[in-house]
């Protein structure tokens, strides 16, 4: 179990823009931007796209999650075929993005083949993700800063990094820069 003053040390399942920005804004310590943002339980397996509500299968069920403030030693289930199905929502959605011939590959190499744990999962996606996002610097120059202003408001923030990505590329960094400003 994880000590509650820490927090679990790994990622929700492909957690909004906002996680990312707190990840960042901690200097990449995935505890601090999970206790920041209050991550539990059913985040661990939860992810919001365009549409839908996307939910990896665990062994025993949900229910395990409940009040859990950690993802190890959960293992993931194979019932519903949940992988396949995430990936026919995220082609489906994505397809036509600007970006999802860069980032599809990656999840599609994750999906076809889970890992056995939930933690592995979660962190394989998180390595994933962080390979689009850049280190921002302590200071953007203006003219970046009005672009980081016009992004946060085309993007949704309830909805996971992966709808930032397939839609900005590489302005994800911007967005997640102006986000972590009010953090």
């Amino acid at each position: 179990m994880v000590d509650r003053k820490r927090g679990s040390a790994i990622p929700p399942y492909l957690p909004t823009p906002g996680w990312y920005a707190a990840f960042m804004r901690s200097g990449g310590d995935i505890a601090s931007a999970n206790r920041r943002l209050g991550i539990s339980g059913k985040d661990f397996v939860r992810a919001a796209i365009r549409g839908q509500l996307l939910s990896a299968a665990v062994e025993g069920g949900s229910g395990r999650l409940k009040g859990r403030h950690d993802a190890s030693g959960i293992r993931l289930s194979d019932h519903g075929n949940w992988p396949h199905v995430h990936l026919g929502a995220l082609e489906a959605r994505y397809g036509r993005a600007p970006y999802y011939q860069y980032v599809m590959p990656g999840l599609r190499r994750i999906l076809d083949n889970p890992p056995e744990t939930l933690a592995e999962l979660n962190m394989r996606l998180h390595r994933h993700v962080m390979t689009f996002l850049t280190a921002f610097p302590s200071d953007l120059p203006p003219a970046a800063r009005e672009r980081a202003g016009e992004l946060k408001e085309s993007a949704d923030p309830t909805l996971s990094i992966i709808d930032t990505l397939m839609n900005l590329g590489p302005e994800t960094s911007l967005l997640l820069y102006n986000l972590s400003e009010s953090l």
